[in-house]
């Protein structure tokens, strides 16, 4: 994941690799071990090294071992899904959604070709348009406003239906519990 990167749906909250690896040790061509990064804060002494060799994809060395940065377990965790006439129109809301400053923690965008297939896969009934499966992390009287801030009129936003409630527990049951 480090070497080519990586980020996921939860990278609107918490970031890529690249934001997240605090340092990494990596073995060059030459066979010499390059250990990057410190415990500090902030450095200005020299390359940063550990963002270059993130996202290298093993050209610049073999990454062996890293330390990432821990993120605390949210206290409350709710989930939505919410349907839109077109692709556009769910582009719009997940832009208005995080320019609102409503700190979302997962956006997913399902064309209608993809909820066609989820549908026929996991008999979820879904309409078949484009979707946005949401999810935000915080305190629960932090969940209860973004729901109600995205359950509200965005302007220029055309949207049909949306559901949202408490996430279950679990890395991939969250979006597809609130379906």
């Amino acid at each position: 994941m480090a070497a080519t990167r990586a980020s996921g749906t939860n990278a609107v909250r918490y970031g890529t690799m690249r934001e997240n690896v605090v340092r990494l040790t990596a073995v060059m061509a030459d066979g010499s071990i390059v250990r990057t990064g410190s415990r500090a804060k902030k450095s200005s002494a020299g390359y940063d090294l550990t963002r270059l060799l993130v996202g290298s994809e093993g050209t610049l060395g073999i990454i062996t071992e890293v330390t990432v940065r821990l993120h605390g377990l949210p206290e409350s965790v709710a989930a939505g899904v919410c349907s839109f006439p077109t692709v556009e129109d769910a582009c719009n809301a997940a832009i208005l959604t995080i320019q609102s400053g409503i700190p979302i923690a997962r956006v997913e965008l399902g064309d209608a070709m993809m909820i066609r297939a989820t549908n026929e896969f996991a008999k979820l009934g879904l309409p078949e348009t484009p979707h946005l499966f949401l999810e935000f992390h915080g305190s629960p009287r932090f969940g209860d406003r973004a729901v109600g801030a995205v359950r509200g009129d965005r302007a220029g936003v055309r949207r049909r239906r949306v559901r949202l409630g408490d996430a279950p527990r679990g890395p991939h049951q969250a979006l597809a519990g609130a379906a």
